[in-house]
C-alpha cells in the first residue's frame, strides 16, 4: 500500500508539473503576453538600445531553447548601439533566437544564434560608421540608479547573427576618399559567428548571395550566385 501510494503521489506530481509547464507555454505564446511584452519593449528599448520595435506574435521553443518573433519591425534611432544611420528600418517574416534559457537567472544571456528570415534591409553606411564618429550624436544625461535598464538586468552575448532568405541593398564607404561599394542581392544566407581559438577571439563568415549586383572600384557586374566562407582569428 505504501508503494502504491508513493506511485500515485509521484504520478500526481509529474502531472502537475506537466500541466504547469503546458499552461506557462500557452500563456507565453498568448496574445495577452505578446501585447504586454510589446509595452515593456516600447518603454525600455528606445531608451536603452535606441530601437523602436514591434511584432505580432511570440512563440517559445523548448528544443533547442529559444523564441520565434513573428513579423518584427525595427527602426534604429539616433545613438543606437550598432551605430546604424538614423531611420534604418528592418522588416522581416520572423526572427529565430536560440539561447541557453537558464542563463537568464545568472544575468548573462548567451544567444547561440540570432537568424532573421525573410527580411528587407537597406543600408547606406558612410565613413562615420566605420570610424565610430557620429557628428549628430546627442549627449545623454546619465540615468538615476533607481531606473531600470536592460543593461542593469542582463548582459547579452551573441555567438552568431545572420540573415536568411532576405533582400539586401547595402552601400558603404570605408573612408571619404574610397570608392563606394554597393551590394544588392537576395541573401540565401549571410552569417557572421564568433568563437574563441586558443582563448583568442575568432570570427566565421558565411555568404550565399543570389541574383546579386556588386559594384566596386574594380568590379561592376551582376552575378547569378556568389558564395564564400572565411575564418578570421587573432593567432
Amino acid at each position: 500500500k505504501v508503494k502504491a501510494l508513493q506511485t500515485k503521489v509521484f504520478l500526481v506530481f509529474i502531472g502537475a508539473v506537466m500541466v504547469t509547464v503546458f499552461s506557462l507555454l500557452m500563456f507565453v505564446q498568448s496574445r495577452y503576453f505578446a501585447d504586454n511584452l510589446k509595452k515593456v519593449a516600447s518603454r525600455y528599448l528606445p531608451s536603452d538600445f535606441k530601437i523602436a520595435a514591434d511584432f505580432t506574435e511570440l512563440e517559445v521553443k523548448l528544443i533547442p531553447p529559444g523564441v520565434i518573433i513573428k513579423n518584427p519591425s525595427l527602426v534604429f534611432q539616433r545613438g543606437n548601439r550598432a551605430n546604424l544611420p538614423v531611420g534604418t528600418k528592418l522588416d522581416a517574416q520572423f526572427i529565430n533566437v536560440t539561447f541557453q534559457f537558464f542563463q537568464i537567472l545568472t544575468g548573462a544571456v548567451n544567444v547561440n544564434a540570432l537568424m532573421i528570415h525573410g527580411a528587407t534591409l537597406k543600408l547606406d553606411l558612410d565613413p562615420n560608421f566605420f570610424t565610430g564618429d557620429d557628428p549628430q550624436k546627442v549627449q545623454t544625461v546619465p540615468k538615476s540608479n533607481t531606473n531600470l535598464s536592460w543593461d542593469s538586468l542582463f548582459r547579452f552575448q551573441f555567438r552568431s547573427v545572420g540573415l536568411a532568405e532576405s533582400l539586401i541593398d547595402i552601400r558603404f564607404q570605408t573612408h571619404a576618399d574610397a570608392y563606394p561599394i554597393h551590394v544588392e542581392a537576395f541573401a540565401k544566407e549571410l552569417t557572421i559567428g564568433r568563437n574563441t581559438v586558443d582563448r583568442l577571439p575568432a570570427y566565421d563568415l558565411a555568404i550565399d548571395l543570389q541574383r546579386a549586383y556588386i559594384d566596386t572600384a574594380f568590379f561592376k557586374h551582376p552575378l547569378s550566385q556568389f558564395q564564400a566562407s572565411a575564418e578570421i582569428s587573432s593567432r
